[in-house]
């Protein structure tokens, strides 16, 4: 009996050591070999569009009056839309934008859990999302959207918080 829990303590810490190696390859694997860590805007984005990216991939709220080019430049309110402000291109994005960072690959899949979150831009033209399944949240707010936002049999399981 004495021999028989001996042996099975042995076999127990060998076996731990053994998961333990094996965690420890295949955090060296890892190390060896990182994922990309950043993925290139489109080449037909604006400036505007570029910036809000870099920070939308890093989990980072776009809040464009935080933009360097836009300081001085608040924005008005969205009520507001003939405010000569809201024509300063430094927070001028595309409703196509918002569309391809949710629909598209790579920027889909390049998506962190904090989804896009947008404040105070100018969307120009439709966000058109219809059939679209989502996996992440969209939060735009204090933002100036000139056409649509088209959510007809879209999916999704996230927030989805547009507000002016």
């Amino acid at each position: 009996m004495f021999f028989a829990r001996r042996a099975s303590r042995l076999l127990a810490s060998c076996l731990a050591l053994l998961f333990a190696l094996g965690a420890l390859d295949a955090a060296r694997a890892r190390a060896a070999d990182p994922q990309p860590s950043h993925v290139a805007p489109a080449a037909n984005w604006n400036d505007a569009e570029k910036w809000a990216w870099s920070k939308i991939e890093q989990g980072e709220i776009a809040d464009f009056d935080k933009r360097p080019e836009c300081k001085g430049w608040s924005a008005p309110t969205p009520k507001d839309e003939d405010n000569k402000e809201w024509d300063n291109t430094c927070r001028v994005i595309h409703g196509g934008f918002i569309v391809d960072l949710l629909t598209k690959a790579p920027w889909r899949e390049a998506m962190p859990v904090a989804g896009v979150r947008v404040g105070n831009a100018r969307i120009e033209g439709d966000v058109n999302l219809e059939n679209a399944t989502v996996v992440r949240a969209i939060k735009i707010w204090s933002s100036w959207i000139g056409g649509e936002v088209n959510l007809m049999r879209a999916r999704t399981e996230s927030l989805i918080h547009i507000t002016g």
